[in-house]
């Protein structure tokens, strides 16, 4: 009879878990994908522009736990020749009000962040 509720509890906690690593994960994967939209743009502003679009169409309907998307784009531009790079950080809030658990906060935020080197031959990246 005691191992039952103990039983619930490690498998509430279990899902718990589970569902966190799993957004972080979809996060890591469109930080990711808004670098490589950024490292395809001609500019720093459509870069921008193509990275907060990438990371929120990675994300649309394959989580109903992330909320408040926000979007993260730098530019390290290198001088002539040199390239720079370019990094993408993806926060969001993670909700948790599916699973029933005293003390578990009713939601968090999450972050991911993903870099990539911009082309050092091709047009420099304006503004």
């Amino acid at each position: 009879m005691i191992l039952t509720p103990l039983l619930v509890l490690l498998i509430t906690v279990m899902v718990a878990f589970g569902e966190l690593q799993l957004a972080k994960e979809r996060l890591a994967t469109a930080a990711q994908s808004a670098v490589q939209a950024a490292v395809l743009a001609p500019s720093t502003a459509s870069g921008t522009a193509a990275a907060q679009t990438a990371a929120s169409a990675d994300l649309a309907g394959r989580t109903a736990t992330c909320t408040d998307l926000a979007t993260d784009v730098r530019y390290e531009l290198g001088g002539p020749g040199t390239g720079g790079r370019v990094g993408v950080t993806v926060r969001c809030r993670a909700s948790l009000a599916g699973i029933f658990l005293p003390g578990l906060p009713g939601s968090v935020v999450l972050s991911a962040s993903a870099t990539g080197p911009l082309d050092p031959f091709r047009n420099p990246v304006t503004p």
